[in-house]
């Protein structure tokens, strides 16, 4: 349901900056990714959010973001 939830919001409340807040990358920003990453990870299905993974596609493509990602920390499984 947590998906649902995100998008309704960031639906109702439209963001017009590069990021969820502005132009700059924030808390909201960290935590929507986060939270996009744990679901991706375990195979939700994110079709029905496609407001929150329009926002977060960039992000997911900033190399701080990539360096960031659990399979690429020490001792993280290849793959899952």
């Amino acid at each position: 349901k947590g998906t649902e939830a995100i998008e309704g919001y960031l639906v109702k409340h439209s963001c017009s900056g590069k990021h969820l807040v502005g132009d700059r990358i924030t808390m909201a920003d960290i935590a929507i990714a986060s939270h996009v990453i744990g679901a991706q990870l375990f195979k939700t299905n994110l079709s029905k959010a496609p407001t929150m993974m329009k926002l977060i596609a960039p992000l997911l493509e900033d190399e701080a973001f990539k360096k960031a990602h659990p399979l690429k920390q020490e001792g993280a499984p290849s793959s899952i």
